[in-house]
């Protein structure tokens, strides 16, 4: 990771991030230390010492745990530029899982310590961190109902859905099966026919590493 001085310069997206004022701004990096981060870079590895607020200001991360017997689960896909403010996942005593970092970007790193003294003396950051609180309690909330009451069928139909809505390239998912097995909790074998039962309904066309969305209504209706 190669530390960077100015996040403008990496081309910062997270939109709490530039609607701070500059002072709020000018404070956390001057606490804080801005890194530049690579594509499957580990930034937290589950069961470490925790106690870390970062902001993710650009890129795409990935929270994931993984079981005894190896499954692993995706708990959360982090985009800055729809989450928004700090994430304070691992500000407990333990990291809650692997954090690794899909597309390269940018993150400003601060110590539990700091966050909270700032938050406290800043109403801006004050407001930024108890968003991300509310957040994060209505994805994990909505992500745990999704596990509970839905089929397997329909969680992959959602995941297509949630990765694509663009022109072009836009509906193209680039996951392998055992990605989208960890992300709609279950084996990549199940995700295997599902998937081939969609191709067959004409939902979805299989390639190499890729999987590209035809029909978004068929998905949308998966029961």
């Amino acid at each position: 990771m190669v530390s960077v001085a100015h996040p403008t310069e990496v081309g910062v997206i997270n939109p709490v991030w530039l609607s701070f004022p500059d002072e709020t701004r000018v404070k956390l990096q001057a606490l804080g230390h801005m890194q530049a981060v690579e594509g499957g870079a580990l930034l937290f590895k589950e069961g470490e010492a925790a106690r870390t607020a970062f902001f993710p200001l650009t890129g795409t991360f990935l929270l994931s745990k993984t079981g005894r017997a190896g499954r692993r689960q995706v708990l959360c896909k982090l985009d800055p530029s729809k989450c928004g403010g700090p994430c304070l996942l691992m500000m407990g005593d333990q990291n809650l899982g692997d954090m690794r970092v899909v597309e390269p970007g940018s993150v400003l790193m601060l110590s539990r310590e700091q966050l909270e003294e700032q938050a406290i003396a800043d109403p801006a950051l004050g407001r930024s961190v108890l968003n991300s609180v509310v957040h994060c309690m209505s994805h994990f909330i909505t992500s745990l109902g999704n596990l509970s009451f839905n089929k397997v069928a329909q969680r992959v139909a959602m995941a297509l859905l949630d990765a694509t809505g663009g022109d072009g390239d836009g509906n193209v998912v680039r996951e392998t099966q055992a990605d989208l097995a960890a992300e709609v909790g279950t084996t990549r074998e199940v995700v295997a026919r599902c998937l081939a039962e969609l191709q067959e309904g004409g939902a979805i066309k299989l390639g190499r590493g890729r999987i590209t969305v035809m029909d978004r209504d068929y998905l949308q209706h998966v029961r």
